[in-house]
């Protein structure tokens, strides 16, 4: 070979030997590690039943309303659900869950009783001393203690003891916009905007200062009456201190923010089946 060919060569082979070593280092494209996919779950809202009773009576035989609900049904509703393995939460532990992060147990569910009957003292706290259940009881404030001509309703010194018990929490359905008209907090025919936030105002606070002053707690839930809602009830409930509301999930939207807690209302009748009750909810 002549010598004017052989730097020309010796750089071929460099350039071939360079070219066979980077494609030894490639990796194969019939290789099957491929690298990991982006995590498509996402963290969904547990379901959180809540269970709503009213008044409560002595046996099947007593004559009463629909929402009035045989003391021995209630005490089997509890034992049907503790078996079952649903736990009973309070509407405070919700509310920790959703603003700050706090767990929850398996199979949540929160039991509310509306308008503060004395039923729910003289019948139904006993059961619930007994299973150790965790309650809200909404009252209506012009109520408290009237035993005659309506059905009558709790003492504030009666839900004083409740309270104290530690199992009960005593919350608001207003003072006096429990109407039979089903009003509710509804704004009134010819009432001015401004007429009508100091009505609801004076109503929510004055309940509010009497839970405070006879039983020593501040409300934080209010249950809307007469399944009532709208916006400005809803600013003026948030002005008077309420961070978590309720009403019929037929009247609430799920895309309001005063729905974030995401509760599945039931409501107990005389006649309620509690699994069949539940199977509504799936």
């Amino acid at each position: 070979m002549p010598k004017h060919h052989q730097p020309f060569n010796m750089l071929f082979l460099l350039l071939t030997t360079l070219l066979l070593t980077a494609c030894a280092q490639r990796p194969s494209s019939m290789s099957t590690t491929q690298p990991p996919l982006p995590s498509t779950t996402t963290e969904e809202k547990p379901q959180i039943l809540e269970f709503t009773y009213h008044h409560f009576k002595e046996n099947e035989n007593i004559k009463a309303s629909a929402v009035t609900r045989d003391i021995h049904k209630f005490e089997a509703d509890l034992q049907y659900l503790k078996t079952q393995g649903y736990n009973n939460v309070t509407h405070k532990q919700i509310m920790d869950h959703f603003d700050k992060g706090a767990p929850l147990p398996e199979k949540p569910y929160a039991i509310r009783f509306d308008d503060g009957y004395l039923s729910n003292y003289t019948l139904a706290f006993p059961i619930i001393k007994k299973y150790n259940a965790k309650v809200a009881i909404c009252i209506i404030g012009v109520s408290v203690g009237v035993t005659e001509n309506i059905t009558p309703h709790f003492s504030w010194p009666q839900a004083r003891e409740m309270a104290d018990s530690g199992l009960i929490s005593i919350q608001n359905h207003s003072y006096d916009l429990h109407k039979i008209d089903g009003s509710g907090v509804g704004q009134l025919e010819g009432e001015s905007l401004e007429d009508y936030k100091t009505r609801l105002r004076a109503d929510f606070t004055k309940l509010n200062d009497l839970i405070y002053q006879y039983v020593g707690t501040r409300p934080y839930l209010f249950a809307y009456p007469n399944g009532v809602v709208n916006d400005t009830a809803e600013q003026i409930a948030r002005e008077c201190g309420f961070t978590f509301t309720t009403a019929r999930p037929d009247i609430l939207s799920t895309e309001r923010d005063y729905d974030k807690y995401n509760l599945t209302r039931l409501d107990f009748f005389s006649w309620t089946k509690v699994d069949e009750l539940i199977k509504t909810a799936q």
